[in-house]
């Protein structure tokens, strides 16, 4: 399948363009527009984006002063009153193009051709057709908030069936909270592993802690989802690209051992960390880096970068023929792909994913015109990974990882924007889109690094900054290749060598930045926990944020938000205690957009269908659905608690990551059949707490993980038998927000049973 766009009037007549893998097309006066057009006054700088994947092509407007026709039809414009003809409804912006379209700007026009068509397509009315391609998730999820879409799924499979089965028959044995887990339940098979646990999940897919069955060697196994295994042609090209990727060989990149396909499932075997990733330490840490104890990780980052940037490399192409290349481009740098390795003395970095990213959409497992299907985090990207989508190279990659560096070194992202983009399609009920992205970076520079973090030495500032640096540039490969070298650094190992220097100019000599690193490597365990710092905080929790909108709400009597499905509660006057247990899915709202709503249903149904048939329903007085999962209030204690550790032992996916919180309270019930108070909103906040929350040390242990875990308050555990309080360890204090005094807290999750 293949898109063609060619240009049939205007002054670039005669121009056109073919796609047959996913691309990026920009159209507007800019130096990098793929049609610049600077003469043209009616063309805005950046007029519309088309975002490619063969078959699917969808243009949307970018804020353009005209607007942008498609078949007679305006969409988006500022400068719209005088305009005649019709205009999209709702000052739609964006809109899937078919076989046939005609787009004007001006005196420019273009014609749409979808080649390879398997057969003749129903056009809809422009504005109103789908804008995901078939076999994408119902378009409605675009409309509805993730605690909307819970909720009605919990009532669907809350309505009464299978009525005829006698309750006693229809609840499940629960678990003893101390029995271990079944191993490999819902685990994939792999011939020549063995998987143990859950790592991780990701956008793409699971990632499992494993053994290598003949050597017995821990290994990483990352399964992808499903669906991304269905097409012969797009796996060999997939193995093709991966086969590249393997031959990397480095100390600071994480080693692929391994990949197949297996029964529909294809996987990876990596290299294990015992470790994390540096997303998950700067959250445990809750403050940025100094500069001396950054220093080894950002320098071995660029060891294993500099090193793929040079690497050989043999790439198989047709009859089976190889041919030599020089050099790797990563894609996607981010904290997450930079894992931290600890041997006992020191942390190291090493780069994960290696190419991973391109595999994937050389192989057309991606769909780019998808809200929630973007490869890749945009915070961390250049302005040419969207205007020069074919043409990345390694300056591309310098760009990433400064970015990386900077959020280090400032607990910051580079640049403005990006929380009041995403507040606002949360607002909207929306996913961010491409264009989304394009307009916040084209109009947000990375901002100086001094200027969010005063303390760095001028001369380190310096590089940063050249290596952030971004510009208009011609859309020619070599041009931009010679304009991005000269303007930041050409690869990897020409930023190394650069901050090299200028940490031996700031006074960070080798012997001091050995010294900082073993000082990190010692304070694995006892990180220092001040509160986040503001644009941190927002960007990394903002979701957990939400639970509660206002604490002088909630203690004015405000219900929390949700939907009541279940209440056998009889309302009253009176205060009651009761039980309280919060469910939260950990990253709902990227969870739903990476599964689709008609797995996402499948998932809720067997949530519902746990507590239903668990052997404490008896004691459920309520369930109402919540921002991310429910909230469920028992008479006793230990029911609750036995439901709670049901789901830690057995979750009800084997992808899905959880978080639970359990506290005792007065509780206000009312006659509608809800329930609130301050305790209500108290357990929320338990739900959501996280290592940088703690107020003191008093927890020796290994810090708590962020998903698969129970928390529970004092009170709570007060109502427990010993043989049930036994299993919790002491966690500390924690400052909940909106309460002035901190809460001390009991966990339970698996690295401690």
């Amino acid at each position: 399948m293949r898109v063609k766009i060619s240009i049939v009037a205007g002054s670039a007549r005669g121009q056109y363009f073919v796609f047959d893998k996913p691309d990026r097309f920009l159209f507007g006066r800019a130096l990098d527009a793929r049609v610049s057009l600077p003469n043209d006054p009616y063309v805005s700088r950046q007029h519309f984006l088309l975002e490619i994947s063969p078959p699917a092509c969808k243009l949307t407007d970018l804020g353009s002063k005209n607007g942008t026709l498609v078949n007679g039809i305006r969409y988006g414009g500022r400068n719209v009153s005088a305009e005649r003809g019709r205009h999209a409804p709702d000052a739609l912006r964006d809109v899937v193009l078919n076989d046939g379209d005609t787009i004007v700007v001006g005196d420019t026009q273009m014609k749409v051709q979808i080649l390879d068509l398997p057969a003749p397509q129903t056009k809809d009315e422009p504005g109103t057709s789908d804008p995901l391609p078939e076999g994408s998730r119902d378009q409605k999820q675009e409309h509805s908030s993730p605690m909307e879409i819970l909720g009605k799924l919990l009532r669907d499979a809350a309505k009464p069936h299978e009525a005829s089965k006698p309750k006693q028959q229809e609840r499940l044995q629960a678990p003893s909270p101390v029995s271990s887990r079944k191993s490999g339940r819902d685990f994939p098979t792999i011939d020549g592993y063995e998987i143990e646990r859950i790592i991780d999940r990701g956008g793409m897919g699971i990632v499992y802690k494993g053994v290598n069955s003949k050597t017995r060697r821990p290994v990483a196994i990352k399964v992808m989802l499903p669906q991304m295994a269905t097409n012969p042609d797009n796996i060999y090209t997939f193995k093709r690209e991966i086969d590249v990727t393997r031959q990397l060989q480095h100390p600071n990149i994480v080693q692929l051992y391994d990949h197949g396909k297996t029964r529909n499932v294809l996987y990876f075997v990596l290299e294990y960390i015992c470790g994390m990733n540096l997303h998950q330490f700067l959250e445990q840490r809750g403050r940025p880096l100094p500069l001396d104890e950054a220093a080894s990780l950002m320098l071995d980052s660029l060891d294993g970068l500099a090193y793929a940037h040079y690497a050989a490399v043999q790439v198989k192409i047709a009859k089976g023929k190889l041919e030599n290349y020089i050099g790797i481009v990563h894609r996607d740098l981010k904290p997450q792909n930079v894992l931290l390795d600890h041997n006992g003395r020191i942390w190291q970095a090493k780069i994960s994913d290696f190419g991973i990213s391109k595999s994937f959409e050389s192989a057309g497992f991606t769909n780019i015109t998808k809200p929630g299907e973007v490869l890749g985090t945009p915070m961390y990207w250049p302005r040419e990974q969207i205007t020069h989508y074919k043409y990345l190279n390694p300056a591309t990659d310098v760009f990433s990882i400064a970015a990386v560096f900077y959020e280090m070194l400032t607990g910051r992202w580079v640049r403005e924007g990006f929380e009041a983009l995403f507040e606002r399609c949360k607002k909207q009920r929306r996913v961010a889109a491409i264009s989304d992205y394009m307009q916040i970076i084209v109009g947000n520079p990375a901002i100086p690094i001094r200027q969010c973090n005063p303390s760095l030495p001028g001369s380190v500032a310096k590089v940063l900054d050249r290596a952030l640096l971004e510009a208009e540039v011609p859309y020619d490969e070599r041009k931009m290749r010679n304009a991005l070298a000269q303007l930041r650094y050409p690869d990897a190992k020409a930023f190394k060598h650069a901050l090299q220097q200028a940490f031996e100019e700031s006074g960070l000599s080798t012997e001091r930045i050995h010294e900082a690193r073993l000082r990190l490597g010692a304070d694995r365990q006892s990180s220092p926990r001040p509160p986040l710092n503001a644009s941190m905080k927002k960007s990394k929790r903002s979701g957990n944020a939400q639970k509660v909108k206002n604490l002088q709400e909630n203690l004015a009597g405000k219900k929390a938000e949700g939907t009541v499905f279940f209440s056998s509660a009889q309302g009253s006057p009176n205060s009651k205690e009761v039980a309280l247990l919060v469910y939260g899915i950990e990253e709902l709202s990227d969870y739903l957009c990476n599964i689709g709503d008609t797995y996402f249903s499948k998932t809720i149904s067997r949530l519902y269908k746990r507590v239903r048939q668990h052997k404490s329903s008896s004691d459920v007085m309520l369930i109402k659905s919540t921002t991310d999962g429910f909230l469920a209030v028992f008479s006793s204690m230990p029911s609750a608690f036995s439901l709670a550790v049901s789901f830690l032992r057995d979750p009800i996916q084997a992808d899905v990551q959880n978080r639970m919180a359990l506290h005792w309270g007065a509780v206000k019930l009312t006659e509608d059949g809800d329930v609130l108070g301050v305790e209500v909103h108290r357990v929320f906040r338990i739900e959501a707490i996280q290592m940088p929350d703690q107020v003191n040390s008093d927890y020796d242990g290994l810090p708590i993980p962020a998903t698969n875990r129970i928390v529970m308050t004092e009170p709570a555990l007060k109502q427990l038998q010993k043989p049930q309080r036994s299993v919790f360890h002491y966690a500390g204090q924690y400052a909940l927000k909106g309460f002035s005094e901190p809460c001390p807290l009991w966990v339970l999750h698996k690295r401690s049973r």
